[in-house]
């Protein structure tokens, strides 16, 4: 079917509305969520403006939604996702996963470069003022020491938490560089990154930053195109190795030479599965971390890092599932290359750190879907960029 002037004149309407609306609503609630990464979240005004914020957000996103089209099996997967997250939700005590999937099917219409644009703004700029905040006195920075090494934190709560926000604006910044990028970028990138760890000795971001660098460079040389076969594999064989050797952790000298690796991360985690096991949809963990408030505190570190090992224990094996569906299905319907090969370098992140599915730190999952839906409608519709049904 073809469409006249006057439709494809709407279709471009309704396209700039939804970004609008998107915009405006992530724009208001990654601020608040950055914010909350830091001692700012300390001041007794923050919790109700974090919840305005978040409530505000999301009339906004179901205004959004309401003036979409859907296909009816897109509102049955979407309700059926959606009743899984929100029994993981009230089971686990942790609406991170449902945050992320309303954002998520909401940018649809909205496209990817706008959303790391809107990302890359905002993350530099609230990132600059925490740290001149702490610099300042406004607000703590917090400082720790590990094996005579000082770590900065800069005004966010724990230094590994800096760290993964400088990943992941390099991150968005290697993306929007694209065909632009340089040897020169590459620099900036590595110096950021080696900044970063002398100050925070935040090693596994480090290589992370470092593995970006290269995966770019893979990117660029890649003439067969041989990531956009294999990318998909990057969530599942992260998943399942990390379980596997923390589940199995025994102690013996390869399981610890890899809990080493991981800063002790796989006998942490393994001692809260044996207290707690493995539901099927979510559980309340009690967790204590160093960060914040706790920085105050000598209780026993107990928190989980890794964000697959979040997912099994906390959320349970059938949201596990469902997100590893959702994330093999949509990459392996994704042909921007140089987006897979940063999704694949956080995906081997999330194996140490538990950042991939907040808000507050990365946009890719929802650049992903968005991505994906655009191919989506394609096929449905050869002659719109966004089906309007």
């Amino acid at each position: 079917m073809q469409l006249n002037r006057n439709e494809v004149i709407e279709i471009n309407e309704i396209n700039k509305l939804d970004e609008l609306f998107f915009l405006g609503a992530y724009i208001l609630f990654y601020i608040a969520s950055f914010f909350k990464t830091s001692m700012f979240y300390l001041s007794p005004a923050f919790d109700s403006l974090f919840s305005a914020s978040l409530g505000v957000a999301l009339i906004i996103l179901i205004l959004k939604n309401c003036m979409d089209s859907f296909f009816i099996k897109e509102l049955i997967i979407y309700c059926l996702l959606l009743f899984i997250f929100i029994i993981s939700w009230k089971r686990s005590d942790s609406n991170t996963i449902l945050l992320m999937f309303v954002f998520v099917i909401s940018s649809k219409g909205v496209r990817p470069k706008i959303i790391a644009q809107a990302y890359l703004v905002m993350s530099s700029i609230s990132l600059l003022i925490i740290m001149g905040a702490a610099h300042y006195g406004v607000i703590e920075n917090l400082v720790y020491l590990r094996n005579g090494i000082v770590r900065q934190s800069f005004g966010i709560i724990y230094p590994t938490d800096f760290s993964s926000h400088v990943f992941y604006i390099c991150c968005t910044y290697i993306f929007l560089r694209k065909d632009k990028y340089k040897i020169w970028d590459s620099i900036l990138i590595l110096v950021i990154g080696l900044m970063t760890f002398r100050a925070t000795d935040a090693r596994l971001n480090f290589i992370c930053t470092v593995l970006l660098v290269v995966m770019r460079y893979i990117v660029k040389f890649d003439k067969h195109m041989l990531l956009k076969k294999v990318a998909w594999l990057a969530p599942i064989i992260s998943s399942v190795s990390i379980t596997w050797l923390t589940l199995r952790y025994d102690g013996s000298n390869i399981m610890t030479m890899f809990n080493k690796l991981l800063s002790g991360r796989m006998a942490i985690v393994n001692d809260i599965f044996k207290e707690y096991g493995i539901s099927l949809l979510g559980q309340k963990i009690y967790q204590n971390g160093w960060g914040g408030a706790s920085f105050y505190t000598s209780v026993k570190y107990t928190f989980i890092d890794s964000a697959y090992m979040r997912l099994v224990l906390m959320y349970g094996l059938i949201v596990t599932f469902v997100v590893l569906l959702c994330l093999v299905c949509m990459i392996k319907n994704i042909s921007s290359e140089l987006l897979l090969g940063i999704l694949v370098v956080i995906f081997i992140s999330g194996i140490a750190e538990q950042h991939i599915l907040e808000i507050a730190y990365n946009p890719f999952l929802l650049m992903l879907y968005s991505y994906f839906y655009m191919k989506y409608n394609k096929k449905k519709s050869n002659n719109n960029f966004i089906a309007v049904i």
